[in-house]
């Protein structure tokens, strides 16, 4: 390659993307050269106008990523991080990716404490994966008491990284959520992302995230795909303080499922909320 554009960010940008092009679709390979350009040459869009020069030593980063990202490695495990809610969450193999849907359902568990005014408010992540929903909390709510659980090791692993590198003051405990003899503190909040992708729509599912994220963390099975709401009911029931607050992802199928099962286990206000992709994506109650 000519070295006058060697040294042009726009190039290199453009190069990038072509090469993503045939790995995503159009608008995630753009989102993603641009995460690249800054992560491997230094160049943040605005560069490309100023002319600042890229860090050349990104062409090597490039050439070892684009193998893995061909063989469908999640350029977040690929990079060692990845971010949610303006904070970077290290992850790599054995841990869940965090995704921008899950940041709507920390939303609604921001607008619940802010509109209760909660001095010091307890509360549980069940199914923490990275610790991302923890964390932020934590960071957000610096006077709560953050409790985040799980039972894999690997995911274990990063969500005490996440919880020193991010300097949050999340306790990090290893339990299962399924298991009879799972307590919890008395809380005001539980919240959870748990495993709800039904093994029959494993099909359907890309090989970046079927062949190397955790299939325990992503699967259920076709006879029992609601065994997490089940047991979240029931922790929630049991350890929810008077007016506090649970909330919930879903797989948009099962909504109108796990509404009942709230409802049928006492909870109150039952809702179904959408996504920024007009799916049916959380369901949160309250304990009266």
């Amino acid at each position: 390659m000519p070295l006058k554009v060697l040294y042009q960010g726009r190039h290199i940008f453009e190069q990038l993307r072509t090469e993503l092009r045939q790995l995503y679709d159009t608008e995630e390979a753009e989102a993603i050269a641009r995460w690249l350009m800054e992560d491997f040459f230094g160049l943040k869009p605005i560069d490309f106008i100023t002319g600042k020069p890229p860090d050349l030593q990104g062409w090597s980063k490039w050439q070892a990523a684009l193998p893995l990202l061909s063989r469908h490695v999640p350029v977040q495990y690929v990079l060692g991080y990845t971010w949610f809610a303006g904070h970077r969450f290290a992850v790599g193999e054995g841990v869940f990716i965090p995704r921008p849907e899950t940041e709507e359902l920390l939303a609604l568990a921001n607008n619940f404490l802010q509109q209760n005014a909660h001095q010091a408010p307890v509360i549980a992540d069940l199914c923490t994966g990275t610790g991302c929903i923890a964390h932020v909390l934590a960071l957000t709510h610096p006077q709560a008491k953050v409790y985040a659980f799980d039972k894999s090791p690997q995911a274990l692993f990063y969500a005490r990284l996440n919880a020193e590198q991010l300097k949050a003051s999340t306790i990090v405990q290893q339990a299962d959520v399924l298991a009879n003899e799972f307590e919890l503190p008395l809380c005001d909040l539980i919240i959870s992302n748990p495993p709800y992708v039904k093994e029959s729509e494993r099909a359907q599912i890309h090989p970046r995230v079927k062949d190397f994220e955790p299939v325990q963390a992503i699967f259920v099975p076709d006879d029992n795909p609601l065994l997490f709401y089940h047991a979240i009911a029931k922790l929630s029931t049991a350890f929810l303080k008077k007016n506090g607050w649970i909330g919930v992802e879903i797989n948009p199928t099962m909504a109108e499922a796990v509404a009942e099962i709230f409802s049928k286990a006492g909870l109150a206000q039952v809702a179904i909320h959408r996504d920024f992709r007009n799916n049916n994506r959380f369901v949160t109650a309250l304990r009266t």
